[in-house]
């Protein structure tokens, strides 16, 4: 598996570039794995909600959204025969996984010092 530096401080257009670099490359995987179109497809999310409308907080929602997407995707991961394409196959979503978490902690970084600086508290 290739390294990534991934900084949570960088920008989120950094990690756009880095996130664009990677889907093109797992798409590719996707397709020689015979799975591109279902993975796409799980990617959209359930055609029907988890919950009815206004029964659930919406961070349920959207926990149960992911959890719901990375099932589908890694049921389709593991159905791939090939162990090596498999192996990278996972690695590439992982990667994917990391700098969205990297992005997002750079994110609340950034804001919360924003919140703390004296300026944006009005002093």
């Amino acid at each position: 598996m290739e390294s990534t530096s991934i900084n949570r401080l960088d920008s989120w257009q950094d990690h756009e570039k880095r996130l664009d670099h990677i889907r093109a490359e797992l798409h590719s995987l996707e397709v020689e794995a015979g799975i591109a179109e279902s993975a796409e497809k799980a990617r959209e999310g359930p055609l029907l909600p988890f919950f009815m409308p206004g029964t659930a907080a919406p961070e349920e929602e959207v926990d149960e959204l992911y959890h719901y997407i990375r099932r589908e995707i890694r049921d389709f991961y593991f159905s791939v025969s090939d162990s090596d394409l498999r192996i990278k196959l996972i690695a590439k979503q992982s990667q994917i996984e990391e700098i969205v978490c990297a992005a997002a902690l750079g994110m609340c970084d950034r804001t919360s010092k924003s919140l703390s600086h004296p300026r944006s508290r009005g002093e």
